[in-house]
């Protein structure tokens, strides 16, 4: 795996592809999906950008700690991070509700704050419903994927939300979705032995 960063300009192609499928999506009538696209697409284009080295390495994983999620803070309410993903073993092994992994070499997270001062953009629904069961906060995390096989960039189907009181109490049941997450982690042979619950 190679140190380099190389610069990209993933954010200017994704917006591109974005407009397309919101147009798409609106003409098929899906009129939940285009709103939500958009407010992604505008997210994007006026978000401050930074790039990350290969796989976001800024810290080993499997040196995670407690302490890295307490310093969990973005430096601007809405920020985007992109990253090229190229491993020397991609390790395509996981299924998910019976669809195999593909690849995906550029990736880009899209991350905004959700304190009680501060609105990522006007009329994001889930916001108001976050901050009633987190309201200390935290950060939401969507991605918009690369994929290598169809040269097309995608947003993911759901975010994940790191409230800034992110331990699970003890004896919590692990929802459906949860458990599904953990499974796939363990297919793949990437639950860590420092890995982080995650409500989903």
């Amino acid at each position: 795996m190679s140190d380099a960063i190389t610069p990209v300009n993933y954010c200017s192609h994704a917006i591109e592809q974005l407009k397309d499928t919101a147009k798409a999506v609106r003409a098929r009538g899906l009129t939940g999906t285009a709103p939500r696209l958009q407010a992604v697409i505008q997210m994007l284009s006026e978000a401050p950008k930074f790039l990350l080295p290969n796989c976001a390495e800024l810290v080993d994983v499997q040196n995670i700690r407690e302490t890295h999620l307490e310093l969990l803070l973005l430096p601007y309410p809405v920020t985007v991070f992109e990253a090229p993903w190229r491993k020397a073993d991609s390790g395509l092994t996981a299924t998910v509700a019976g669809v195999q992994e593909s690849l995906s070499t550029h990736r880009i997270a899209l991350c905004w704050e959700t304190t009680a001062d501060h609105t990522p953009i006007a009329g994001l629904k889930e916001t108001p419903l976050i901050r009633q069961h987190y309201p200390e906060g935290g950060v939401f995390i969507f991605s918009i994927f690369y994929s290598d096989d169809e040269k097309t960039w995608n947003p993911c189907a759901g975010g994940t939300f790191v409230p800034r009181k992110f331990r699970i109490p003890e004896g919590h049941q692990p929802t459906r979705m949860t458990q599904m997450m953990r499974d796939v982690k363990r297919s793949a042979g990437r639950l860590h032995r420092n890995t982080f619950e995650q409500f989903a």
